[in-house]
């Protein structure tokens, strides 16, 4: 069609539909709540907000409106058009399914989220909700409730409903561990390198074969240290076998399990890379429970460097990750995306190999 032509009607409607298309779903508006509730906007934003001078009445219709169309309010533009609306409280949900009070690492990780923002003139409020329920429920209802100004958000997962919600609504966060690199708001992750150390230690001292026991697939955190663990076996030409790798938990029983399992294999490897400290206690106890000596027959190597596992016998090798450098870096870049809403740096914190008793050449073949 030359610039003169004009455009046939079957050609203008193509055109809208190929518009209509392209045009994402948009998100209920508080006009669109206030048409729903049959009120002015100026009410439904009264009646929101909770105003002493809105009739109790008013409220709800305005109130039931809105979970009606799943209405929560754009609170970044919020507080970049009142910066006095800030709450100066940040938000962490706990997921209590895979997360425990008793785990040594997060309650170091808290410790240091709670003094950074203390620091800054914030305080955390943290919520644990019950494992049966929704796990983006307790988001919407501090987001409804104006508790919290952003969240921190911990194992993270792919297509996580957390992040999606968030995203979705405008609503600061960081994350540590992410799943891949196109992240529209700041992370706190791991190098990409970070087992690289202990692999070098493990093949340094003699061992070629090493298995390991992963934290469970699916958490960004997960898949990237299992990415470490084999690039860093592949840089000495090195391949670990399927029947040695295995994980389906976080803690100490599913060490114990997996381990049991590598032990009974063909051919066990000579030193096992366990993804966190609590994993590599129950690995510690397997290999007690076949009968074989740590370090003499198997090495075994943690990671978090928990303060458990210099108390051990025998000590166990770590990857120390420092959970107030965590911490810090965490509440530090939130509080940054609360000043700049698109903001999406990445900060990399990259692990340090404490050796201790629990690792040694592999033993000589008989």
């Amino acid at each position: 069609m030359t610039p003169t032509e004009k455009p046939t009607e079957n050609q203008t409607q193509n055109q809208r539909l190929k518009k209509a298309e392209k045009k994402p779903p948009s998100r209920p508006t508080l006009r669109d709540v206030a048409r729903e509730a049959g009120l002015s906007v100026t009410q439904t934003s009264r009646a929101l907000n909770d105003h002493s001078d809105v009739a109790k009445q008013t409220k709800r219709r305005a109130v039931e409106a809105a979970d009606r169309l799943g209405y929560t309010p754009n609170l970044a533009a919020r507080r970049l058009k009142m910066p006095d609306a800030r709450t100066q409280s940040i938000g962490l949900v706990l997921d209590t399914s895979s997360q425990r009070f008793s785990d040594p690492f997060l309650g170091d990780l808290l410790t240091a989220i709670v003094e950074e923002a203390s620091a800054n003139g914030f305080e955390l409020q943290l919520s644990a909700p019950s494992g049966g329920d929704d796990v983006v429920d307790a988001y919407k209802q501090a987001i409804k409730q104006k508790r919290v100004d952003g969240f921190i958000v911990l194992r993270v997962t792919n297509d996580d409903p957390r992040l999606r919600f968030l995203v979705e609504h405008s609503i600061p966060l960081v994350t540590f561990g992410c799943i891949d690199d196109a992240h529209p708001y700041p992370v706190v992750r791991e190098t990409d390198d970070c087992f690289q150390p202990a692999i070098d230690h493990l093949v340094e001292l003699g061992h070629s074969s090493i298995g390991c026991i992963y934290v469970p697939l699916g958490y960004g955190i997960s898949d990237h240290r299992l990415r470490s663990f084999h690039r860093a076996l592949a840089a000495h030409g090195l391949e670990a076998k399927p029947e040695h790798v295995g994980g389906a938990g976080f803690h100490e029983e599913v060490g114990y399990e997996v381990a049991n399992r590598i032990f009974a294999s063909e051919e066990p490897p000579t030193a096992i890379m366990a993804f966190n400290d609590l994993l590599a206690f129950g690995a510690l106890q397997a290999a007690k429970d076949h009968g074989r000596s740590v370090p003499d027959d198997m090495s075994i190597v943690g990671v978090d460097d928990v303060m458990a596992s210099r108390f051990l016998k025998p000590a166990l090798t770590s990857m120390r990750y420092s959970a107030t450098e965590i911490g810090h870096h965490l509440v530090r870049q939130l509080l940054g995306a609360l000043d700049e809403p698109t903001a999406n740096g990445e900060v990399t914190v990259r692990p340090a190999l404490v050796i201790r008793e629990s690792t040694a050449p592999p033993p000589k073949p008989h």
